[in-house]
């Protein structure tokens, strides 16, 4: 009995792993089912890169950026919003300007007709290359500060403004209307040049002058 009890832990063992032995293939088998199963809900699965053909009812992985192929779908079904507007905010496409509008040619020859000045301030206050249908002058009265005048162009100081554009002659500057006067009939348009930090600063602009 003694001698029984010292083997029964070797018998043990013998037996756990012969039962390990027997059932070994199945329970390879079947972890490479769980692992790489045949199919999914009984459909076969295939790669982002297969093509149409072999993907037809079947799975589709996406590819190694989680991308599917681009011709997946056939054709998107219609949206109920773009960006959050619906179909009735844009255009149709057979619309077209009515009379109502201005055309290009329309556009440029209201703008020509207008032109009263343009021409190019450099930083000191010097104006050159003006060309204009009146006569203007201008000056520098300050850092970044400058005048354009233009006699006669509001008789009587009566209707719209005239409207300035500058452009700064190299990029970081910039280029706004500080006030526009008008005194018997002389208008006076006071310009300011400054960089990004907002500190005035000389500097040279071209410039137009549209009248009212």
């Amino acid at each position: 009995m003694i001698r029984l009890r010292r083997h029964i832990p070797f018998l043990v063992t013998g037996l756990v792993a012969g039962l390990v032995v027997a059932a070994g293939p199945q329970l390879a088998r079947a972890a490479q089912q769980v692992v790489n199963a045949d199919k999914v809900d009984g459909k076969h699965a295939v790669s982002a890169g297969a093509s149409a053909k072999k993907r037809a009812n079947k799975l589709v992985a996406t590819d190694k950026r989680g991308h599917l192929p681009d011709d997946i779908i056939v054709k998107a079904p219609d949206a109920d919003l773009l960006d959050g507007k619906s179909s009735a905010a844009f255009s149709r496409a057979g619309h077209d300007h009515d009379g109502r509008y201005y055309t290009r040619a329309e556009t440029d020859s209201q703008l020509s007709s207008r032109l009263v000045a343009i021409g190019y301030m450099d930083s000191g206050g010097t104006l050159s290359d003006p060309h204009t249908s009146g006569p203007v002058s201008g000056s520098r009265i300050g850092t970044g500060a400058y005048t354009l005048v233009l006699p006669g162009l509001r008789p009587g100081c009566t209707g719209d403004q005239p409207v300035f554009t500058g452009t700064p002659y190299f990029v970081g500057a910039w280029v706004s209307v500080a006030g526009v006067s008008c005194t018997n009939g002389t208008v006076t348009i006071t310009v300011y040049t400054y960089i990004g930090n907002g500190s005035f600063y000389d500097t040279s602009f071209y410039f137009t002058i549209y009248g009212p």
